[in-house]
């Protein structure tokens, strides 16, 4: 994402100082990094096993109740001082996701466990405003990025120098998992920093995010992550044609044309792709995934409205221990590998209307009326988590990255547009943003925004 600083020079300025509230939001920052993120010391597991991992997380709870603690405070102090106004604002989108969700629960097959499950991912999403408002964005994304170099530099190296815990066997070759439950979650992660830290690269502070981009290419290569580097990928390319496209249409028209051309690529995709791997002899199910979807997918057609509650098909289940059972030989499937179905089967049609919109909505339709960096980044992230869903199934109701990232990063967009609870459209010409997106413009203007 190019980005222009706003002050010339200013990154090599020594930051200035800040107060003890502040270094607390930023440890707070770090700390959510590594509970949302899933950096940790895992156990020896063989493949097929990772969704076990999380039962040897040693001191893992601890820390978690630390950080329930925290967050809590924090928020309470946020709502004491700025009201519930900006904690709406930032969530509004997700709200009728999240009734669909609560409404499924109630007639799940484990009402109580889904229902602490949202629970968890309201804590998540509390934390992510209470930062998102309170840390300026400049060191707020400078922070981020370090501590993902960081995880991404721990990862390679554990990886490389303990392969008895940080490889993971499968396909006949040993992947990277790195400080990570799985490998799959490792390329998830670094596809996450790799977009974070190509939108950095142009800010006047590239050594950092250059770095962090080649260890983000490294640790996608060695976690055999295909899905997630091809996710990262398009993801690069929508943050480069985007910003592009909105500034010679109106937004209204570079909206249809975005979504068109979007369906239209789908369907092609799914109808040439299988001809293209068969004809250069490669594996059509994709290492299995087009026999897990089916199977997956017949299940949930027996509650087709609302599903079974947030869990059911995405987590440790009744229902997912009888189809891993089925799909044995794939390794032990607990989740659909693929995120429309697992909203299928946790929310029913409803809740994939609801997500469909809320998606859309923060992906094309925000972009276009709201520009600036911190605007397009988020649009960005909500596309990587689209397209990344085609084959993986992430977070849907539970804790993850993607969500954190997400919200975070509106939740500082929303505090330097200084509107809460305008209208994107509203917004736009209330108050424009400066080209880097951090700092309000001096004069109305059309800023660039993009990859």
């Amino acid at each position: 994402m190019k980005i222009q600083n706003s002050m010339p020079g200013s990154a090599r300025k020594r930051p200035a100082s800040i107060g003890g509230w502040d270094k607390a939001m930023l440890v707070m920052l770090v700390m959510c990094l590594v509970q949302f993120f899933g950096v940790w010391f895992y156990p020896k597991f063989e493949f097929g096993s990772a969704v076990l991992a999380n039962q040897g997380k040693a001191l893992s709870v601890p820390f978690q109740y630390l950080l329930w603690a925290f967050v809590l405070l924090s928020a309470a102090r946020f709502l004491q001082q700025r009201g519930a106004a900006p904690l709406v604002d930032a969530l509004k989108p997700f709200f009728p996701f999240l009734l669909v969700g609560l409404a499924a629960s109630a007639f799940g097959i484990d009402p109580f466990g889904s229902l602490r499950m949202m629970s968890l991912w309201g804590l998540m999403a509390l934390s992510a405003v209470v930062l998102g408002y309170s840390i300026p964005p400049e060191r707020a994304l400078r922070t981020m990025l370090g501590s993902m170099f960081v995880f991404l530099l721990l990862s390679a190296i554990w990886s490389v120098a303990m392969p008895a815990y940080g490889l993971q066997g499968g396909e006949g070759a040993n992947m990277w998992r790195g400080l990570f439950v799985g490998k799959n979650l490792l390329g998830w992660i670094a596809a996450l920093v790799l977009v974070v830290a190509c939108s950095m690269y142009r800010t006047g502070y590239r050594r950092l995010p250059a770095m962090t981009i080649v260890l983000a290419v490294l640790c996608l290569m060695g976690s055999g992550s295909k899905g997630a580097l091809v996710a990262a990928l398009a993801a690069l390319a929508y943050g480069y044609l985007v910003p592009r496209l909105m500034r010679h249409v109106t937004p209204g028209f570079g909206t249809a044309i975005i979504l068109v051309g979007g369906l239209c690529a789908v369907v092609c995709a799914a109808l040439v792709f299988p001809i293209i791997v068969d004809l250069l002899g490669r594996d059509v199910t994709l290492t299995g995934r087009t026999i897990i979807w089916k199977t997956y997918f017949m299940s949930m057609t027996n509650t087709p409205w609302l599903g079974q509650g947030p869990g059911a098909y995405t987590a440790l289940s009744a229902i997912t221990a009888v189809l891993a059972a089925r799909l044995n030989d794939l390794g032990a499937i607990a989740t659909p590998h693929n995120i429309y179905l697992g909203v299928l089967g946790d929310a029913g049609l409803f809740g994939l209307l609801a997500f469909l919109g809320m998606m859309i909505y923060m992906v094309l339709i925000v972009p276009a009326y709201r520009r600036g960096y911190l605007w397009m980044l988020t649009g960005t992230i909500g596309f990587l988590i689209m397209a990344n869903g085609l084959v993986e199934t992430q977070q849907i109701f539970s804790a993850g990255p993607g969500w954190f990232l997400l919200i975070l990063l509106r939740s500082m967009a929303l505090r330097q547009s200084g509107t809460v609870g305008a209208e994107p459209a509203q917004q736009a010409r209330v108050r424009p943003m400066s080209k880097s997106g951090l700092a309000p413009a001096p004069a109305p203007a059309l800023h660039k925004a993009g990859f």
